[in-house]
């Protein structure tokens, strides 16, 4: 009868694995101004996050938009300038909103690194009136 144990151990060891190719980036701390906004004016809405990157290779950013009782609305996916060997800092954002009716418009914030691994993402509202 052959030896499983190898095998077995192999297999139990796995998860406990990387794929390699790094880490994915973290976020927090999300600042965003300003809060409440007009109905049908155009506002730019802004502010900062922390993150954190052991590997040092955030490469974009990206910020999508929940409107009142709608679907996530993808935004741009934008380049993080700069940030190539930096692990942790602050990021600035900014988004031009010109919410057509009123109600909480849910803004998601995230970054991508060099190998595709999405952060955690942040959530801030703006409330048009």
């Amino acid at each position: 009868m052959p030896n499983l144990r190898p095998a077995l151990l192999a297999l139990l060891l796995m998860p406990a694995c990387t794929d390699g190719d790094g880490e994915a980036p973290t976020v927090s701390a999300l600042t965003i101004a300003p809060t409440e906004i007009a109905v049908g004016a155009t506002t730019t809405v802004s502010g900062t996050f922390a993150f954190a990157d052991a590997d040092g290779d955030i490469t974009n950013l990206s910020v999508s938009i929940t409107p009142p009782g709608g679907a996530l609305v993808p935004g741009p996916v934008t380049p993080v300038a700069a940030a190539a060997g930096v692990t942790a800092g602050t990021i600035n954002w900014s988004v031009v909103l010109a919410p057509p009716t009123t109600g909480d418009y849910v803004l998601t914030l995230g970054v991508v690194d060099e190998a595709d691994h999405p952060s955690n993402t942040l959530e801030g509202r703006v409330t048009a009136r």
